[in-house]
């Protein structure tokens, strides 16, 4: 266990990044981070435009990382 957090400073571009992962190690020992963007990605798209929703999102990310 860490006592000490990651901490990154990036630049957000509005015209590229579609979505920020703010998660603990707890995900990232189950998943890599290219594999988080990519189910999060996934299921983004399952969802209408103005639909989507970054609760039903991250509960998804939380359900496969613990089954």
């Amino acid at each position: 266990m860490l006592n000490e957090p990651e901490i990154r400073f990036v630049t957000i571009n509005k015209q590229t990044d579609d979505f920020i992962i703010l998660a603990s190690d707890g995900l990232y020992d189950r998943f890599s981070s290219e594999e988080c963007v990519a189910l999060t990605r996934q299921k983004f798209m399952t969802m209408e435009v103005l639909e989507q929703d970054p609760f039903v999102v991250a509960s998804h990310l939380v359900h496969e990382a613990v089954t």
